[in-house]
C-alpha cells in the first residue's frame, strides 16, 4: 500500500470546492480505481501534499505549461489539473460514446492522477471494438471504438 496525501486548490473562477472536493475523495478512493493497485488517497490536514488537484479554469490551464490547452485537463509536476469546463460538461466523443457526466468525471480524475502515479497518456489504446478502453488511453479525444471506461484496467495497475 502506498498512502498519498493530496489538496484540492482552485485557479480562477469555477464551481463549488466543496462539491469537487467531495467528488475527489469519492473516486480516488472508490474500490474499482488506484486502490486496486494499493493506492490510498486522504486529503491533507496540515497542508503538505504529495500533489495538489487544482479546479482551473479553462483560460488558465496554458499557464501551467506549455503542454496544457484550454480544451483538457493536464498535469505539471505535482500539479493534477482539471479543466473546469470539462468538469461541467464533458466531451462531445465521451459524450457521443455512451458517457454521462458523472462517469467523465471520474475518467478525468482517475485518468489524470494516473499520470501523477507514473502513467503516460496512450501507453496502452484499444484492443478492439466494443472492449473497455484503457483508462489511460485519451478517452477525452478518441475511442477508436472501444467502450468507455473511467477506472484503470487490470493491465494498467501498477504505480510508478
Amino acid at each position: 500500500m502506498v498512502q498519498y496525501h493530496y489538496c484540492v486548490v482552485t485557479n480562477g473562477e469555477v464551481g463549488s470546492v466543496e462539491d469537487f472536493s467531495n467528488a475527489v475523495f469519492r473516486i480516488l478512493n472508490s474500490e474499482h480505481g488506484w486502490a486496486r493497485a494499493g493506492a490510498i488517497f486522504e486529503p491533507s490536514t496540515d497542508g503538505n501534499c504529495d500533489f495538489d488537484i487544482v479546479l482551473a479554469q479553462a483560460s488558465t490551464l496554458p499557464t501551467f505549461s506549455s503542454v496544457c490547452s484550454e480544451q483538457y485537463s493536464c498535469r505539471v509536476g505535482n500539479n493534477v489539473i482539471i479543466n473546469d469546463d470539462r468538469w461541467n460538461s464533458g466531451t462531445d466523443v465521451w459524450m457521443s460514446g455512451g458517457g454521462d457526466l458523472a462517469r467523465y468525471r471520474t475518467m478525468m480524475i482517475n485518468h489524470e492522477v494516473g499520470h501523477r502515479l507514473g502513467h503516460i497518456d496512450n501507453e496502452m489504446t484499444c484492443a478492439g471494438a466494443g472492449q473497455a478502453a484503457p483508462l489511460m488511453q485519451e478517452q477525452s479525444i478518441f475511442l477508436d471504438g472501444c467502450a468507455i471506461n473511467e477506472y484503470p484496467l487490470d493491465s494498467e495497475l501498477w504505480i510508478g
